[in-house]
């Protein structure tokens, strides 16, 4: 009986017009019953599916050999472009050059006014000549004030780079 009715074209209006026990919800009981077999199952559900997109989907002209006769040749939705043109390509361009277009940033240099201006004078110190015990100290502090060669040799990582080689 599944077999039959999967050949006939059951329209929803020979659903609704069925009479009791409506048609649709005999099979759909059959797709779900736990006595049937799969095959009958499946059946089932494939017609309820394909009852169920016949009222569910909105009504179209082309659906029916009526309205495919009706429209005749399908008119794509998108509508063809015109051919390119002298005029329409500097129409583009002229377009093109009205809108805003992104620009790459360029950092500005930065023009900082330090207020309020300081009015610190450095004090002006003078220069120590070499002569007098005072530059003679002077210059034996900057020469001890300097790293010793050893402490102040960096350190150095082995290739291999297990181990911290201080030299």
């Amino acid at each position: 009986l599944l077999r039959c009715m999967e050949r006939f074209p059951i329209t929803k209006d020979a659903l609704k017009t069925a009479g009791e026990p409506l048609l649709g919800k005999i099979v759909a009981t059959l797709q779900t019953h736990p006595e049937e077999t799969m095959a009958n199952r499946k059946r089932a559900q494939g017609l309820v599916q394909r009852w169920l997109r016949q009222i569910i989907a909105p009504e179209n002209a082309a659906d029916s050999l009526e309205g495919f006769l009706a429209v005749g040749e399908k008119v794509g939705t998108i509508p063809r472009p015109l051919p390119e043109t002298e005029e329409s390509l500097a129409k583009l361009e002229e377009e093109s050059a009205k809108r805003l277009h992104p620009a790459v940033p360029v950092i500005q240099a930065k023009d900082y006014v330090i207020q309020p201006v300081s009015t610190a004078q450095p004090v002006i110190r003078e220069k120590l000549a070499l002569d007098t015990n005072k530059g003679k100290l002077n210059e034996v502090l900057k020469v001890m004030a300097r790293p010793n060669k050893k402490a102040w040799r960096p350190y150095t990582v082995s290739v291999a780079g297990r181990q911290l080689n201080v030299e």
